[in-house]
């Protein structure tokens, strides 16, 4: 507010300087009623442009707030999500005969390397296919990257 205002009065000084070089014949009378119009424009000019920057503020306020509620929800959508697929892979270990045990030690780690071993497989599958492409689309291979390298490293463990 007190920017506003200190623009008001430098408005207000450059408007009134310039209306008494206009008409340098106003008596005191026309003066006064200047000036007082003047500080009275300058209260309303205030009000006006702080309600202006007021509703700019809010509608912003508003987008901020419609942006955090959409991530909210996506949030919660992934963690519904995520909640399920856990489930899902509990059922289905319970139906294979799958038991977890609470530090990692019994069939569970015995699912897990055979899940290794097939992921092995998987990566020995895509290799050669796409030796295969490259091979037919005469393409250099491509390096498989530290992703697949370590896969195989940990398979082989």
């Amino acid at each position: 507010n007190t920017a506003i205002f200190f623009v008001m009065l430098w408005l207000f000084y450059v408007a009134l300087a310039s209306w008494k070089v206009q008409t340098p014949d106003a008596d005191e009378g026309m003066q006064v009623v200047a000036t007082i119009v003047g500080v009275m424009g300058i209260g309303v000019g205030m009000v006006v442009i702080a309600g202006i920057i007021h509703c700019i503020g809010g509608m912003r306020s508003a987008q901020h707030a419609a942006a955090k509620d959409h991530i909210e929800a996506a949030l919660w959508e992934h963690q519904t999500r995520l909640d399920n697929v856990q489930q899902a892979a509990l059922k289905a270990a319970a139906t294979n005969g799958i038991k977890a045990s609470p530090r990692g030690k019994g069939s569970l780690s015995k699912a897990v390397s055979e899940l290794r071993a097939h992921l092995n497989g998987l990566d020995q599958v895509c290799s050669s296919l796409e030796a295969a492409v490259a091979a037919q689309q005469k393409v250099p291979l491509v390096d498989p990257g530290p992703n697949r390298r370590n896969l195989k490293a940990k398979a082989t463990e």
